[in-house]
């Protein structure tokens, strides 16, 4: 049962919270370092964490590829 309109989100910096199948129809607002971003939650993302759905606060994208990216990543 979803809870009645104008339920606050329930706020929260636990990132790395896996999402239940019980937090299905609930809104979480999860911090990203900076702020709290608004995160409503599917069926689909059950079983997955909470900041997979919200980007850290630098707004930099994650570097994807393989080898031919190697000498890409910057380290230190």
């Amino acid at each position: 049962m979803p809870p009645p309109p104008g339920t606050p989100a329930i706020r929260t910096n636990a990132r790395s919270a896996t999402i239940l199948p019980n937090f299905v129809g609930l809104r979480f607002a999860v911090h990203n370092g900076k702020s709290y971003v608004d995160v409503f939650v599917t069926e689909e993302m059950v079983g997955r964490k909470l900041g997979e759905f919200v980007p850290g606060s630098s707004g930099r994208g994650v570097l994807v590829g393989g080898e031919d990216n190697a000498d890409d990543v910057v380290v230190g």
